[in-house]
């Protein structure tokens, strides 16, 4: 289990997503996500996260989606 994924839906509303790995994929589900959109991950202050590659060095924060800057800053 990977902890700090977030997975969302075409309303802009994320969930803790389920993360596992298979091979070299990482698969997120959610059941309340029926059709997934955008994905983050490590995104909020401050979450538990574990995600590293085969050497040891941790995944940095990222998203998937761009953020609507015209709603943010009015």
């Amino acid at each position: 289990m990977i902890y700090g994924a977030d997975i969302g839906d075409s309303d802009g509303v994320f969930y803790r997503a389920n993360a596992v790995i298979e091979g070299s994929t990482v698969v997120l589900s959610c059941p309340e996500v029926l059709y997934p959109q955008t994905v983050r991950y490590a995104y909020i202050g401050y979450c538990r996260v574990n995600l590293t590659n085969m050497e040891g060095w941790p995944a940095l924060p990222f998203r998937s989606d761009s953020p609507d800057y015209t709603r943010i800053f009015k």
